[in-house]
């Protein structure tokens, strides 16, 4: 097998991963939008396999939508976010941890 096809297979590979995150995502939104957190949970996981499976960067923001504490998907209506002093404050309903962001200036 030459480097070429090994390459091209490598970018169809990586192509089909990127859509079925991007499914799983809107998946997981959708299933904690109905307030099924074992779904939304299980489809935030399977994202996040495979991304670290095909070596597949997770989409822009996406990184927040993840406890870091428990791990579990919070999108949706499984957290609580505020805006307090210039910060984002995100509160995970699964184990309660609190995170803050820094707002940014564009």
């Amino acid at each position: 097998m030459g480097k070429k096809r090994r390459m091209r297979e490598k970018r169809e590979r990586t192509s089909i991963a990127r859509e079925r995150i991007g499914i799983l995502y809107k998946e997981a939104e959708n299933a904690s939008a109905v307030n099924d957190r074992p779904r939304a949970h299980r489809y935030g996981w399977l994202a996040r396999k495979i991304a670290m499976r095909y070596q597949v960067k997770l989409p822009k923001g996406s990184k927040i939508l993840y406890c870091k504490k428990c791990g579990s998907f919070i999108g949706g209506t499984l957290s609580r976010v505020r805006l307090i002093k210039g910060r984002v404050s995100r509160t995970c309903f699964i184990c309660n941890d609190i995170y803050r962001h820094p707002i940014r200036r564009e």
